[in-house]
């Protein structure tokens, strides 16, 4: 069956990618999550499209949030802007001397 219209293929792939990390089987997270083997396996497939409170449900079983990510940076790591200021505000603040041993040290 083709992908669902709208379906995303990462979408799809990390899905079943998220449920091989636990290793529990559609069964197991059927048992879990309260839906049925042939919905979910339907969601990893991209045959069915989930809502997004159906994906907030899958995705929090897998301790994962929901949520925008920018365009470009799927698989990268993405720090949001408070943490991003605090790491440039400490590297701010380091010498040179912080970064490279004084001889004999190692």
């Amino acid at each position: 069956m083709p992908r669902a219209k709208g379906t995303p293929h990462r979408l799809c792939r990390q899905l079943r990618l998220e449920r091989a990390k636990t290793g529990w089987s559609l069964a197991n997270v059927s048992r879990r999550i309260g839906l049925s083997e042939v919905v979910i396996g339907s969601y990893e497939r991209g045959d069915r499209n989930p809502t997004l409170d159906r994906l907030d449900q899958v995705a929090g079983l897998y301790g994962l949030e929901v949520g925008l990510v920018p365009k470009g940076s799927y698989g990268k790591r993405v720090l949001d802007r408070a943490t991003l200021d605090a790491v440039m505000k400490v590297c701010r603040n380091l010498k040179m001397s912080d970064l490279v041993p004084n001889e004999g040290e190692q």
